[in-house]
Parts: structure tokens; sequence; C-alpha cells
């Protein structure tokens, strides 16, 4: 009995002991299992926590950044995004101007000049500064470098605005005003240029050419560059702000590209008065400058001497049809017309033969009104100096005083006839320069291209009274 017993009970409990040792195991691996399963969500949830600091952090940190665009430096600004680039100016009390003037047109109403080049750290350097100081209003710039009328005044502030309103972060309003500056000095010459290339797609004569036609192209042209920005959407990374500035300034300075007419300082050099007395026995290109003669270099801009009548007609079509469409992208705004001469049409002359820079329209067809490659005009160069070599020849025209002050008074009785046709403002800033010019150089030393300080003053001094004189009741 005890045997049978005994025998009958082992196997109960080597059971009950299989199954303790089971239920044990069992219960280790669930508490694995447990643990594992904690260890993950802790992970998991100390990732989100990461996740949402790295991206309050970076919404703060843009945050901030686009509230201080105007701090960065202006030697570092050429790595901000072209869509919100213009915020960054100085000329205003905000990065959101509120009751700004908006300036269009080339480096003219961006701001080249001896007045930026000349500081390290610029902060005023152009007559929107001057502008903003004496007229109390916000003051911004669409402005590109090199544009012609179609795209400074047509194309890009209208692009300019809808990027900056397609940010986030931004919402700008349309201006109040609206200053397009007008350069005699080669918007013409690229007026002909931008005309002569629609002519030839179109297959036509430039003459043929009519306004509506150019302002159906220039519209078209617009809205095809913004569809195509619209489809072409930057990657998320590039639409934060603040990381796309870093990314560019490291990149950038890594490979030292450093592409930006601020930096382009030494270059310069080139464009500086020719001090020697021995210029002076030359009678080309001397100014009357107070009581004093001043030699000025011999390539500089002038009223589109070398384009024939029929050309600088064709041209002021083109004007009129981007200062249409520049209207109609601000239909609320004050739109006006800022004429400014070039250098040959300010100063009083007093050598007979003046030279000047020819553009790329004329280059290979032969002299026009007033401009010429005669034996005479070229043995003058070559006597005249020894910066321009035989083969810069075809950038270089020859005519006189006269001549200049014609073609400037037919350029802007032209602008002013335009401006009065579209219902425009009209602003010629000749006789202002012209006066601080006969005591003062208005160009250079360094780039003889565009007006330095006292020129940007002139500019800015001349807008301001006639903006405060628009405000008063």
């Amino acid at each position: 009995m005890r045997t049978r017993a005994g025998n009958g009970t082992r196997p109960r409990l080597l059971r009950a002991g299989v199954e303790a040792s089971y239920t044990v195991e069992m219960r280790a691996e669930e508490t694995k299992r447990r643990g594992i399963r904690g260890r993950w969500r802790f992970l998991a949830a100390n990732l989100l926590i990461v996740i949402v600091a790295v991206l309050v952090s970076a919404f703060i940190i843009e945050a901030l950044f686009c509230l201080s665009l105007q701090s960065v430096p202006l030697r570092l600004q050429v790595y901000l995004d072209r869509r919100i680039f213009p915020l960054g100016a100085t000329s205003k009390r905000a990065v959101i101007p509120k009751d700004y003037l908006l300036l269009v047109g080339d480096s003219y109403a961006k701001g080249n000049g001896d007045w930026l080049l000349s500081q390290a750290n610029p902060k005023r350097y152009y007559s929107g500064h001057v502008l903003f100081e004496r007229a109390q209003r916000d003051v911004i710039s669409f402005a590109v470098s090199g544009a012609d009328n179609p795209n400074g005044f047509a194309i890009e502030p209208a692009l300019h605005f809808w990027r900056i309103n397609k940010q986030w972060a931004f919402g700008l309003e349309a201006p109040h005003v609206v200053l397009a500056y007008f350069y005699e000095g080669n918007d013409v010459d690229q007026n002909a240029l931008f005309l002569r290339r629609h002519a030839l797609q179109a297959k036509t004569w430039t003459s043929s050419v009519t306004e509506a036609q150019l302002r159906a192209h220039l519209i078209r042209d617009r809205d095809r560059i913004a569809a195509r920005e619209q489809v072409n959407t930057p990657p998320l990374w590039r639409r934060v702000t603040a990381l796309d500035f870093a990314a560019r300034l490291i990149w950038q300075e890594l490979q030292a590209k450093k592409n930006h007419y601020y930096m382009f300082r030494d270059q310069t050099e080139a464009f500086a008065h020719r001090t020697d007395a021995k210029y002076l026995d030359d009678d080309v290109n001397i100014a009357l400058v107070g009581s004093r003669k001043v030699p000025f270099p011999y390539i500089l801009q002038g009223p589109a001497i070398d384009l024939t009548d029929p050309e600088v007609e064709e041209s002021f079509v083109v004007l009129r049809a981007s200062l249409r469409v520049l209207r109609e992208t601000f239909p609320t705004a004050r739109v006006s017309l800022v004429y400014i001469p070039s250098p040959l049409s300010i100063y009083t002359w007093s050598s007979s033969a003046l030279m000047f820079e020819r553009y790329g329209y004329t280059y290979n067809r032969g002299s026009g009104s007033g401009s010429g490659f005669a034996k005479e005009g070229i043995d003058v160069a070559l006597r005249a100096t020894d910066t321009v070599r035989a083969q810069n020849l075809d950038r270089v025209g020859i005519t006189d005083p006269r001549t200049v002050l014609e073609r400037h008074a037919r350029l802007t009785a032209l602008a002013r006839s335009a401006a009065s046709e579209l219902d425009l403002a009209f602003f010629d800033l000749t006789p202002d320069l012209r006066r601080a010019a006969s005591q003062q150089v208005l160009h250079g030393p360094m780039d003889l291209k565009h007006l330095n300080q006292v020129g940007q003053q002139v500019v800015g001094d001349r807008l301001s009274h006639v903006v405060a004189r628009e405000d008063a009741p």
C-alpha cells in the first residue's frame, strides 16, 4: 500500500514541480516582456519629449530670427533667402513695414555706390535711408541690380511681394507709394536690347511690336515664373528661414564664394579718378567742379548716345508697358517715375570730347547717333588712356557735350510724356544733381557708375520733400 501510494505521489509531485517551474519561467518571461515594453515606452516618451523640445526650440529660434532680420549685418544678408531679402533693410522701423514707400528699379534703387562700399558694416548707405529719416516713412526696395525696366518694374516687384506673403511668418500689405527709379545711363539701352530679343522670338520687327503686346508678354513671363516657383517648392528645411540662412552661410564660407557687389570692393579700384595731372592735357572727360578741373574715367555712362532716334522711341514703348504692369500690380498705390540722369548728363564739361560706355545692343552694328569709331575717335581713345585696350574699343564711344545735352533733353521729354500718359507723377532729379555737381563730385572714387554719399543724399532729400508735399492735406 505504501509503495503504491508513494509511486502515485511522485508523478504528481513531479508534475507539480514542472508546472511550478513553468509558471516561474512564464512569470519571468512576462516580467521580461513587460520590462522591454516599459523600456520602449520610456524611450518613446523621451524621444517624443526630445522631438517636441526640438520643434518648440526651432519655432522659437525661427520666430526670433524672423523678428531680428534687420539685425543681420549687411555683409551676411547675402545669405538670406531671396524671398525675404528685402525685409532685412534698415530703412524701416520694424521687419514688416507699415505705410511704406516702395523703391523699384535697378542698382540705383538698390543702393549700390561708394557710400555702401566705404563702410565695413553699413547701416545707412543709399537714398532710401535718407528718405526714411527725412520723410519719417518706412522704405523698402524690391530693386534688382542690372535689371531692365521689364524686370525692374513689371516682373520682380510683383514676385517679391508674392514671395514675402507666401511665407508663414510674414504678411506684407501693399505699398502706399511706389517710386520707380529710371536711370538714363543704361535703362534705355537695356530696354532696346529687351525689345530686340522679344522681336526675334516673335519673328517680327522691333518697330511693329506694340505696347499691348509687350504688356501681355510681361504678364505671361511673370505668371510663368510664379507658377514654376509654386510647383518647385523647396524642401522643408529650406523653408525654415534660420536653418536655410545657417546652411547658406556655412556652405558659402567653406566654398569661399563671395559673389555680391558689396564684396567686390577691391575690384572697384579700376574705376578710380584719374588724378594724375598729365590726363588734363588729353581734353577728354574733363569736368568743371567748383573752381577745379576733374578728370573722369574714359568709360562713363551716358544718355543712350549710341542708339538711333527710332531705337530710343521703341525703348520707351518698353518703359510704358513696364510702368503699366507696375501700376496694375499695386492699383491702390501712388506710382511715381523718378528720372535719374547719367554721369555725362550731370557734370559741366570743359573738354571737347567725351568718351562713354556702349552696350551689347550696339557692339556689332556700327555707330549710332552722336557716336562712332572714326579714325580720329580711335586715336583719341588710344592716346588718352592706357587702360582702354585695343580689343576693348568696341565698348567705347566718342561724343561731345552738346550731343549729350541734346540726347538728355530728348530722353527726359520722352520719360515725362510716358508718365503723363499713364497718369503718374514725374520727378526729374537732373536740376538737383547738377546743382550739387557744380560744387562736388557725386560719383566714385571707387564706383563711378553710381552716386556716392553726396549724390545719394541729394536724391533722398529731394524725394522726401516730394513725398511730404504729396502727403500734406
